[in-house]
């Protein structure tokens, strides 16, 4: 697992949780232009809705968008801390733990300066943002805001047409430890959005074209937490009620073209207990998914709304065997409203080897359920929803190594993944004359390499990842690469403080090597697969301290400004030059 801390973004630069995320290992992002386009990441050769994504620990994929997570709308506003963890985890978080599971961290301890930033850059990107918070004697909160808005550049490879963005985002979190043993957290964030995108000329190169395609969105996040733990005992435990919502309202020319909404309720009641060799987890949970869909009645009627439901119990036990021998495992049985039941499972050994090595083994189970969109997705001439799919799963093993020597630390993992009754989405059915999709009835292979180089010395961060992956699907007899994958990934970072000047300096070089797309070329010509050429994203930042409460920051993603392309026909991100002013009050 790897964690991000505000310290790191701070010294990076990074202006969204794309630039955050990108060279990290066996992290794929697939960008489909500027600041605010389609940014989704695939790790170890999922699928993109294989990740889960948790703000605070809530689930904020987009069930209404096929449970993927657009890393565009997520902004770093009062981010604190960002935990990547690898590998199927469905036995702790659920359905959709597949591959990865991201859980941002907002800031929440009362005790952040308040502060104002303003900033500009290059497309006429503007930011704005606000944080303050308060320490009283049982209760403390953090709220923040931010503002961006940029006129973005043109996301097709032709034409001249800017496509802009603008996101505004809001977040305030609080506890209240209003008896010596219990205390009540609540976490809240509000996102509205509005961005511009190219459609696909159909007619006459198959590939995106300019034309005045508008989205504009909201996504809302409440959670509530109740904890009680008593004095001196070993037992405490926790409710939680977690709430989120996705709204997508599309316009083409000025007209409404449709939109969609998804919402999902989480119940959660979990008992913790904690001895000197061991740690005790166990509880239920009860899931709502709704989904609904609407838009104008031509060649048949998108309008619609679906609901499931799942109840869950799980458990998790650690402990140490020996002094340098622990185990961990994880198990989850969910009870489906609409699929049968299914379990998923981790178990981890670790073992301590010497001082500085550390060796690890892990074996897990993850499903996946299909989406509202796989099942019930109407979109005319184009995608017909498949009620009868049944949930995916994954089975997968890890074993590694993680090596220190005085401050370098080296980590070395293999992992391989077997998809069964993996979901393609775009399976043709003659009889329909359009595309569904439908269970695999064989299984997609993944496997891979991972390896870590991280040295902090003095005033000097270093690290370099490198990632070998080999992710295959076989379909109709035919096994080939899967699409949008690169096999090699490598990235290398620098980060410098100097304390004379109280300045800092951040270099990051990232490589994605060459990948596979489909090419559909318009009617009747066939589908093609294309090679997409590799490339080498760089990212510079400088930041100076001009007082105790000034600073300055100026940073530059894809400085050379790389022209490359993660889907066919969309132009990658251009460089994104930004100048950044703070005052801490």
């Amino acid at each position: 697992s790897t964690v991000i801390d505000r310290e790191s973004i701070k010294l990076s630069g990074a202006q969204t949780l794309t630039d955050v995320l990108r060279g990290l290992p066996s992290v794929s992002i697939t960008q489909s232009g500027s600041l605010g386009s389609l940014s989704e990441l695939r790790v170890r050769g999922s699928e993109s809705n294989h990740v889960l994504v948790l703000l605070d620990g809530v689930v904020i994929n987009d069930i209404s968008q096929g449970g993927l997570i657009d890393l565009a709308h997520i902004s770093l506003a009062g981010i604190e801390r960002i935990e990547f963890s690898r590998g199927g985890q469905s036995a702790v978080w659920g359905s959709g733990a597949v591959s990865a599971v991201i859980n941002i961290i907002t800031k929440n301890d009362g005790q952040a300066p308040t502060t104002v930033t303003a900033g500009m850059g290059n497309h006429d990107t503007q930011t704005l943002g606000l944080s303050t918070s308060q320490r009283l004697e049982q209760l403390n909160y953090n709220a923040y805001a931010q503002y961006t808005k940029s006129d973005g550049s043109n996301v097709a490879l032709v034409g001249n047409e800017d496509d802009g963005y603008r996101n505004t985002t809001v977040g305030f979190n609080s506890t209240w430890q209003f008896t010596s043993e219990q205390q009540l957290s609540l976490t809240s964030r509000y996102v509205d959005f509005r961005n511009e995108f190219d459609g696909v000329d159909a007619i006459t190169t198959g590939k995106p074209a300019d034309a005045d395609n508008i989205t504009e969105g909201d996504k809302a996040t409440v959670a509530v937490n109740y904890r009680y733990k008593p004095t001196q005992s070993a037992w405490h435990t926790t409710f939680e009620g977690q709430w989120h919502r996705d709204n997508n309202d599309n316009y083409s020319a000025g007209a409404s073209a449709g939109g969609n909404q998804g919402r999902q309720t989480r119940l959660n009641w979990a008992n913790y207990w904690q001895a000197s060799a061991w740690q005790a987890v166990a509880g239920v949970e009860y899931n709502q998914r709704l989904f609904s869909q609407y838009g104008e009645v031509s060649w048949g009627d998108p309008n619609q709304r679906q609901h499931e439901t799942n109840k869950s119990v799980f458990a998790e036990l650690a402990a140490s065997v020996t002094d340098t021998l622990s185990l961990s495992s994880s198990a989850r049985y969910d009870n489906f409203s609409r699929f049968n039941n299914d379990s998923s499972y981790r178990v981890t050994a670790q073992w301590q080897a010497t001082p500085q090595v550390q060796l690890y083994l892990t074996t897990a189970k993850a499903i996946k359920v299909p989406t509202f969109t796989e099942r019930f997705g109407y979109y005319p001439n184009t995608f017909i929803g498949n009620p009868e799919l049944t949930p995916e799963a994954s089975k997968e093993w890890e074993v590694g190594m993680q090596w220190q020597v005085n401050a370098l630390n080296l980590t070395l993992a293999a992992f391989d993944a077997s998809l069964e009754d993996e979901i393609l989405g775009f399976v043709y059915v003659p009889e329909l004359f359009s595309f569904t999709a439908a269970n695999s009835t064989q299984d997609s292979e993944r496997r891979g390499l991972e390896f870590t180089a991280d040295l902090n010395y003095a005033l000097l961060q270093w690290q370099f990842n490198y990632s070998y992956l080999d992710a295959k699907q076989t379909a109709s007899g035919m096994t080939t690469r899967e699409l949008r994958r690169p096999r090699h990934l490598a990235s290398m970072q620098v980060g410098v403080q100097n304390e004379d000047c109280d300045c800092s300096g951040f270099l990051k070089f990232s490589y994605t090597g060459e990948r596979f797309d489909t090419y559909y070329p318009p009617y009747p010509a066939l589908a093609e697969t294309q090679s997409l050429a590799n490339y080498v994203m760089v990212s510079l930042n400088f930041q100076a301290q001009i007082s105790s409460q000034l600073s300055i920051n100026v940073s530059a993603q894809n400085a050379f400004d790389t022209q490359y392309e993660d889907i066919i026909g969309y132009r990658g991100q251009p460089r994104q030059v930004n100048a950044t002013v703070t005052y801490e009050f």
